[in-house]
Parts: C-alpha cells; sequence; structure tokens
C-alpha cells in the first residue's frame, strides 16, 4: 500500500506536526498559525498519497504530543486541524467544485468547533461559560469590567467565528500550497473572486430577531444567542469585505507607494477598517460589486 520511502517520509512529516503543535500550545500567539500549517499540510499529504496516510501521521504526530502536552490540549490543535486538511485533501484531489468544497468545509468546521465547545464543557467539569462569569464579578478596573461581560457572553460565537475563519484562509492556503507544488490541476480557486450569497442574510435576520425577542420578552438565553449569530455573521461579511478590497487592491490603477500608503492607514486604524470590511462584505453579497465594475469599465 506504500512505497519504500513513505516510511521514511512520513517520520519526518509527523515531527514536523508534533513540532507544530507543541509551538502552538507552548506559544498561544502561534496557535492560530500552527493549526493553519497543520491543516495546509494534512491536506497536501491527502492530496499527494491517501487519507488513510495522513491518519497514520496525524495519529503518529497526536501520540508524540498528548505524551508532553495531554490528551485535551492535543485534541484541540490536532483533531479539528487535521480533519479540515482531510476533507480539502480529498476535495480537490477527487476535483470537486470549488464553491462546494469551501462550503463543506465552512459547515465541518462550525461543526468541529462547537463539538469542541462540548468537549471543553465535559472536560473541565464545569460549564466554562459559568467559570468566565465568575471572572467578571472579581474587582478589576473599571474599563475592564465593562468588557469582560460582553467577552463572556460572545465566547461560544468566538469559537465558531474563528473556525470559520481558519477554515476560509485553510481553504485558500491549502489550494496555493497544491498548485505551487503542481499537484493541483485546473483552475486555482481566486481569492478576490469569492463573495458570500445573499442568501447568508436569514442569518443576520436570525440573529436580529432572537436579540430583540429575548430583550423584549426578557428571554436572556434567546437573546444570546441572537447576539452571538450577529458577530459570527459579522465576522463572516468582514471576509467578504476582505475579498473584495483585495479585489479592488489588485484593479486600482495607482503608484505602488499609494497602494502601501493606504494598506498601512488600513491597517492602523483597524477599527474602522473592520467595520468598513463588515459594510463592504454585506454590500458585495447583495450587488455584486466585482460584476457592477466590471460593466461600468466596459462602458467607459
Amino acid at each position: 500500500m506504500f512505497k519504500p520511502g513513505d516510511l521514511r517520509e512520513g517520520v519526518l512529516l509527523s515531527l514536523a506536526c508534533a513540532v507544530l503543535s507543541a509551538a502552538g500550545i507552548l506559544l498561544p500567539l502561534l496557535f492560530p498559525f500552527c493549526g493553519l500549517a497543520i491543516t495546509v499540510l494534512t491536506a497536501v499529504v491527502t492530496y499527494r498519497h491517501s487519507a488513510v496516510y495522513a491518519l497514520v501521521i496525524l495519529g503518529a504526530a497526536a501520540l508524540l504530543t498528548a505524551v508532553l502536552f495531554g490528551a485535551f490540549v492535543t485534541l484541540i490543535i490536532l483533531a479539528e486541524s487535521g480533519i479540515l486538511g482531510f476533507l480539502f485533501g480529498f476535495c480537490f484531489k477527487n476535483g470537486v467544485a470549488h464553491r462546494k468544497t469551501l462550503a463543506a468545509g465552512l459547515a465541518l468546521a462550525v461543526t468541529l468547533a462547537a463539538a469542541n465547545l462540548a468537549v471543553s464543557f465535559l472536560a473541565l467539569g464545569e460549564n466554562p461559560y459559568e467559570l468566565a462569569a465568575a471572572l467578571t464579578a472579581e474587582k478589576h478596573s473599571e474599563s475592564l469590567e465593562q468588557i469582560l461581560p460582553v467577552v463572556v457572553m460572545l465566547l461560544p460565537g468566538s469559537f465558531i467565528a474563528w473556525a470559520v475563519i481558519a477554515a476560509w484562509a485553510g481553504f485558500f492556503l491549502t489550494a496555493a500550497s497544491l498548485k505551487r507544488l503542481n499537484y493541483l490541476q485546473g483552475p486555482e480557486p481566486e481569492l478576490h473572486r469569492w463573495r458570500l450569497p445573499w442568501q447568508f442574510i436569514w442569518v443576520v435576520t436570525a440573529g436580529l430577531a432572537l436579540t430583540l425577542g429575548g430583550d423584549q420578552w426578557s428571554f436572556e438565553a434567546a437573546a444570546d444567542i441572537g447576539r452571538n449569530l450577529l458577530f459570527i455573521t459579522a465576522v463572516t461579511y468582514m471576509l467578504g469585505g476582505l475579498t473584495l478590497t483585495v479585489y479592488l487592491y489588485r484593479e486600482l490603477t495607482a503608484p505602488r507607494w499609494l497602494k502601501l500608503l493606504l494598506l498601512a492607514g488600513a491597517v492602523l486604524n483597524w477599527p474602522m477598517t473592520a467595520v468598513l470590511l463588515v459594510c463592504a462584505g454585506f454590500l458585495d453579497a447583495w450587488v455584486d460589486c466585482r460584476t457592477f465594475f466590471e460593466q461600468r469599465r466596459r462602458e467607459f
């Protein structure tokens, strides 16, 4: 089933996954990037060999990481990233449409994030939502006391929003890696062409209905669910706005220094940039700004 050189390659890849996992655990700031790297690595291995081969590599890496750091943290960083990598590698290998691949990845990531949250509840033995809420009861600075209740309320939404970002970024990074390695046949999915379907507005509508209804009839659980839904949709629309911005950046006929200056200004003024990206993503989902701009260009 395996070629003679596969064992040596498998050992190296397992060590690479284990090192990435350890780096993500020891350096929390690197955790998202290590998770993305594991997703891409697993997808490339699945595409080049098979899901079984990738599973063996991931299992060996999980064993090494679990010995050093325990099974729980290993499950968090390896299971979600690895399963997502399996899916992307399998879909690209079998020629599944890019839009369907991304949709499946987003759905799987959200499901895994929800399962991850449930496992966290069980592993801690207490409701982490209540543990986080207990922090708000302690004495903190005035500004921190205002922020903590919001952070606690959006805890589930933050898990799922990050899962959406990880799946979205993992999809495009996997495609770019496969194309760079000359594995991917056919056209590569274009980041600047991706946009949300207009039907996504129904998620926003549901979030607003739950939030307003929960506040109106003092149903706190429904209001919290609604606010988390709105937070998730805002992050998703922000990704849509980011891809539209990439498209406009590519199409903008301006000196390079001016583009870099605009980019630096956007990074420095990131709160306003985030709001504008959400608005741009919402508008693009309804209007299809790329088609509009291209039609206007042909007219002139």
